[in-house]
């Protein structure tokens, strides 16, 4: 029965840019010593065990996690492989659901400047699989980026980028709108509360247009503006990111909603960055503001 029903499963599709030639992101992708390296979500896992048999009908092993006991292990079998472009893997978790097995596929895309990485993980058995599985590859992506950075030395090519998780006691949709209504933006959307903001506008449809103007206790303004590049109603926003006092440099914010046990986790990334003088500032700015949103959130939820 469940095998019947895998055509109609879940699915998660991301897309990440990569500063390096795709010869190096396909060999953290395939070379044990480099997985060991940057496998996981959060924090700074340890992988145990990393055994690949990089050909067709090979199987491949990963344990990561804490220590023995509650460590984690995925497996699967490489359906097909082709060097530098394509991986294609069966996925499923041995310990615990062995029978729920999901499939990966990995294009590998030479780009200006680097590598388009394609990653689609389908036939999921349900949409709680699916959101826990989009979480974790998330954060396992912003793991790798540091891991080729670092192989990359930091050379010129590379933008800094941040992404932060965050917990929210209540659903999808009350979060979605705390994002999409301008009256609700202006509520929550600034760095702390000596902060004002009389204009928030968001057109929030693909091409939309937004714009908030913040003004701090001192009278500068601060007027952020950007364009809508994917809506996925209560599940994902994509949206260009420019400041009026930059003009002609843009990055790119990309916000997953997730249903979780507690409600719901957002994933938020920022990439693209003018400069690393840039990152901690929005980091700083970011933490603020969803500390802010989730004193909407609780205002507004009774």
């Amino acid at each position: 029965m469940e095998q019947a029903k895998l055509e109609t499963k879940p699915a998660l599709t991301l897309q990440r840019h990569y500063p390096v030639a795709p010869e190096k992101v396909w060999r953290a992708w395939t070379d044990p010593q480099a997985i060991a390296k940057w496998w996981g979500p959060g924090g700074p896992d340890p992988v145990s065990a990393a055994e690949l048999d990089l050909r067709a009908g090979g199987r491949f092993r990963i344990v990561f996690g804490g220590a023995k006991g509650t460590e984690h292990e995925c497996a699967g079998i490489y359906k097909e492989i082709v060097p530098n472009r394509k991986l294609v893997f069966t996925w499923c978790w041995p310990n615990t659901t062995p029978e729920r097995v999901s499939q990966v596929t990995i294009l590998f895309k030479p780009a200006a400047g680097g590598t388009d990485l394609e990653f689609r993980h389908e036939q999921f058995f349900d949409e709680a699989a699916r959101d826990g599985h989009l979480r974790g590859w998330s954060e396992t992506f912003v793991k790798l980026e540091r891991f080729l950075a670092g192989s990359q030395m930091l050379l010129g090519g590379e933008r800094p980028a941040l992404s932060v998780t965050r917990e929210y006691p209540v659903a999808r949709e009350k979060v979605w709108r705390a994002w999409t209504d301008p009256q609700a933006l202006g509520q929550w959307f600034r760095p702390d509360a000596s902060f004002s903001i009389p204009v928030a506008e968001a057109d929030v449809r693909v091409g939309g247009r937004y714009r908030i103007l913040m003004v701090d206790a001192k009278g500068e303004e601060f007027d952020l503006s950007g364009v809508y590049r994917e809506v996925v109603t209560a599940r994902r926003l994509v949206m260009t990111w420019g400041w009026k006092n930059q003009p002609g440099h843009e990055s790119l914010v990309t916000v997953d909603f997730l249903a979780s046990d507690k409600g719901t986790t957002i994933v938020l990334r920022h990439e693209g960055f003018l400069d690393f003088a840039n990152q901690p500032t929005h980091e700083q700015g970011w933490s603020g503001a969803l500390h802010k949103l989730a004193s909407f959130l609780a205002l507004n939820n009774p």
